[in-house]
This record gives C-alpha cells, structure tokens and sequence, in this order.
C-alpha cells in the first residue's frame, strides 16, 4: 500500500494509514489512554510543539502536552506535505509544511 497520508490519535496513539486506492490500515492503540482537553491553547501547543522539535522532549511527553492542548489528533497529508494539528471540534490549530529533505 502507497501511503498517501495518515491520522494519528492523541487519546492512545491509534494511526490510520491511508492509501491510494482509498485502503486504510489502523495501527491500534499504542498507549494507554489519555484524557483530550475540551479547551484548546494554540499558542501553549505551538510552544510545546517547537520544544519537542528542538529536542527539549521526548515523545510521551510531547502526547501529554497536546492533550493538555486540546489536540484531538494530527493529520498528515503526504501529497501537500503538510501535518494540520486539530481539536475535538474540528478546529485548526496549527498548519506545518513537512520540509523535504
């Protein structure tokens, strides 16, 4: 399967991979659940976001700090090279272009 994007899950890790033939493939949980914050912080989530990828955290601790976020789940798009950061309700709190290397 061509890997055309993927959803990732804060609440335990759950990824559904997407294909080009509209296949999709769920990874299952891979942590022990978590509890999502019903409110959103854009500006603490861009915060911890930039930490973790200054290697000032490690993973676990990067779910943590999305959760306390409000971030739902993640979504990469691997055609426009963009990973969309979303709450519950659907809302966009951060857009980053995946840079190519």
């Amino acid at each position: 399967m061509g890997v055309t994007g993927y959803e990732t899950y804060v609440e335990d890790g759950n990824t559904i991979y997407f294909g080009s033939e509209n296949d999709h493939i769920e990874s299952g949980p891979k942590y022990k659940w978590i509890t999502i914050s019903d409110k959103s912080d854009k500006v603490k989530f861009q915060e911890d976001l930039k930490d973790h990828q200054e290697g000032r955290t490690n993973f676990p601790t990067f779910y943590l700090d999305a959760a306390r976020s409000g971030v739902e789940k993640w979504v990469v798009d691997m055609s426009a090279m963009t990973c969309i950061y979303l709450d519950k309700t659907g809302k966009i709190l951060v857009v980053e272009t995946i840079p190519v290397p």
